[in-house]
């Protein structure tokens, strides 16, 4: 069986260069560390990503890290959150009246327990053993 993975990312564009992010992976398993590579930032003091549940409302913070000052590319790491569909954000230029969302990028968190059954095959039906008369055992 084949998996399909699909990382979407969509960009808003900004007065300046055209604001970049995207997590290093499009699935993670629950506990991994989170990679949130982000370029063409404005570098202001107030840019900062978060991971908030996909479809949360734009003004949900969740977990979420500032980008130092003065830097236009670079890493942001975060713990994974539990199981499910998240969102990374991005805020650049971001003033406290006005949750903007410049750029996001969605991927999963998965529980490995999860994943690693999901991956078995199924059993194909075993025959019963048989007795010494040669007939089968009954459950």
């Amino acid at each position: 069986m084949a998996v399909l993975l699909l990382t979407i990312c969509s960009v808003t564009h900004t007065a300046s260069a055209e604001a970049q992010i995207k997590t290093d992976k499009d699935r993670y398993l629950y506990g991994e560390t989170i990679k949130v590579i982000f370029y063409d930032a404005p570098g202001n003091k107030n840019d900062w990503i978060c991971i908030v549940p996909e479809g949360s409302p734009d003004n949900e913070a969740g977990d979420y890290k500032y980008i130092p000052s003065g830097l236009n590319q670079g890493e942001l790491t975060f713990n994974s959150p539990k199981p499910g569909q998240y969102e990374a954000r991005a805020f650049y230029n971001y003033s406290r009246r006005s949750y903007a969302v410049t750029a996001r990028c969605v991927f999963d968190v998965v529980d490995g327990s999860s994943l690693v059954k999901s991956q078995i095959p199924p059993r194909s039906k075993q025959k019963k053993p048989k007795t010494k008369q040669g007939e089968q055992t009954s459950d």
